[in-house]
């Protein structure tokens, strides 16, 4: 009876030990694949790095429930870094509008755009003013009223991860991880 409690001890504490190797093997599998993607997408992308992993948050696997989840922000990204307003996106002043390279070695022209500091937040961004409207008064043109200021935003890094190739990637990695992982 003594033999028989001892062993099913012995399987219970395997079983424990089995279930922890599993769930360190899995997070690790999903954390590197993770990584390793956003490096992926950072070679077609002037993204930093900092910047896009702050648009995505990771769960952990437990004992209890086995799956990791990968959650990205809704939010896109403006032209400009909160912090210090560094340029995210190569962003230039030109005559008659702003230049950005969102896409490496591609440049996105925005036409009637301007790189200004909002008064209220502090932040930079790069801004486009709607169409101009002429006032009349007493019957004659009177010039154009001002319109409206709306910020310009480049992207959301969220979409990028929604790709085939992107999840394709992302899978293979986590296969290839998860195998050594749990070998070990």
């Amino acid at each position: 009876m003594k033999f028989k409690r001892q062993v099913s001890k012995m399987f219970k504490e395997l079983d424990r030990d089995w279930k922890k190797a599993e769930v360190a093997a899995l997070n690790k599998a999903a954390q590197s694949a993770f990584g390793h993607t956003l490096k992926f997408i950072r070679e077609g992308y002037n993204i930093p790095l900092n910047v896009l992993k702050s648009h995505f948050r990771f769960l952990r696997a437990t004992r209890s429930n086995l799956t990791v989840r990968i959650y990205a922000a809704s939010r896109a990204l403006g032209y400009y870094a909160k912090k210090g307003d560094k340029r995210l996106f190569g962003v230039k002043q030109l005559k008659k509008g702003v230049v950005g390279t969102v896409r490496k070695n591609i440049g996105t022209y925005i036409a009637g755009g301007f790189i200004s500091q909002m008064p209220d937040s502090g932040h930079k961004g790069v801004f486009v003013r709607s169409s101009t409207k002429s006032i009349m008064k007493k019957g004659k043109y009177a010039g154009k009223e001002r319109q409206q200021i709306k910020e310009i935003f480049a992207m959301n890094p969220g979409l990028l991860f929604v790709g085939e190739i992107a999840q394709e990637y992302l899978e293979r990695d986590f296969k290839e991880v998860f195998e050594k992982e749990f070998a070990r």
